[in-house]
């Protein structure tokens, strides 16, 4: 299996440090394959075990990326619904101040409704005028009200206040605004340190295959059973067409694959992200679906609470370590 994606890194290398190790036996624990740190701009040589070292920093580094993800589609989530909820308090407001203080200084004062579409920073100033204008009328005896004002089922500017603050600082508005500001900047950070790892990996098994070699004459085991780094000349396989969905029975989403297989397919490989937006770069592999049964893949990754959820796609392998990648489809674990 050559390197074909991000996704690809931890089984390459893994293969490569097996093949290390047979390496190692080959040539003698007195004399194992060490490679000369110029070849990887390492400041010392590379042993298996150095290699096992980068190997599993992105292990690590890349499990890190995956659960920044849960938690910016966790926090996204949650602000999407605070939004939405405190949207509709707004306009409701608005309507509530147009019918009891008509051409009144705090009907001129009204914000516009924020949408899904307003940023921000318009949202959270939305939201506190509406909040300093409803603690002023309430104050304002002026108007002789018959009591504090309430909105449609009559809801006061006391659970507006607890909606907007949330039942704990990194709950409310401002709090998950930042949250997923917070998780973005995180998520790039990650992403680079990844994506560092990886092209230090990649030079590293590049000097491995250029090494070992040198070390065994042609036509040797060894050299047979060498990984191979990219793919062998060949044809990229036509891809496969997937339909994404919750299933409620089993409690987990659904990836099937709708059509026929390609001929040349040796492996339906199923990859994954959270969130409802598909990357390449963060995608893991979840499994595979066997060929010849039916061509369904059940899974709870990334569903673990309702609200969740979790972008899909299947790759259509060649043997010669070709892919093609489906449409993507996401889908949203639903309230219980």
């Amino acid at each position: 299996m050559p390197i074909s994606g991000p996704s690809s890194y931890p089984v390459v290398c893994q293969l490569f440090y097996s093949h290390w190790g047979d390496v190692d036996a080959a040539l003698g624990a007195l004399n194992p394959l060490v490679l000369a740190g110029y070849l990887v701009k390492s400041s010392s040589p590379v042993t298996r075990v150095a290699f096992k070292g980068w190997y599993d920093d992105l292990l690590e580094v890349r499990e890190t990326v995956e659960e920044v993800g849960v938690d910016l589609d966790l926090a996204r989530g949650s602000l999407t619904d605070l939004r939405t909820a405190l949207a509709v308090r707004v306009l409701q407001f608005n309507k509530a101040v147009r019918g009891n203080t008509p051409d009144s200084r705090y009907a001129r004062s009204l914000p516009e409704v924020p949408n899904e579409f307003t940023n921000a920073t318009d949202f959270l100033h939305a939201v506190r005028r509406v909040r300093k204008l409803w603690l002023a009328i309430n104050a304002d005896t002026s108007l002789a009200l018959s009591g504090p004002l309430t909105l449609e089922g009559g809801y006061p500017v006391e659970s507006f206040e607890t909606a907007y603050n949330g039942a704990t600082p990194d709950a409310g508005l401002q709090g998950l605004q930042e949250k997923v500001s917070d998780s973005i900047s995180q998520l790039k950070l990650d992403r680079e340190s990844r994506n560092d790892l990886q092209d230090r990996l990649y030079e590293l098994l590049k000097a491995y295959r250029q090494v070992v070699a040198t070390k065994f004459p042609e036509g040797h085991a060894i050299l047979d059973a060498l990984p191979a780094l990219t793919p062998a000349p060949g044809s990229t396989p036509d891809a496969v067409t997937i339909v994404v969905s919750w299933d409620a029975q089993a409690g987990k989403a659904k990836i099937e694959v709708q059509g026929a297989v390609p001929a040349n397919a040796a492996e339906l490989e199923v990859r994954g992200l959270p969130g409802l937006d598909y990357d390449r770069d963060d995608e893991v592999v979840l499994g595979t679906i066997p060929l010849g049964g039916p061509l369904v893949f059940l899974t709870n990754q990334y569903h673990a609470v309702p609200g969740q959820s979790g972008a899909y796609k299947v790759y259509v392998k060649t043997a010669l370590g070709h892919e093609a990648g489906s449409n993507a489809g996401a889908v949203t674990r639903p309230a219980a």
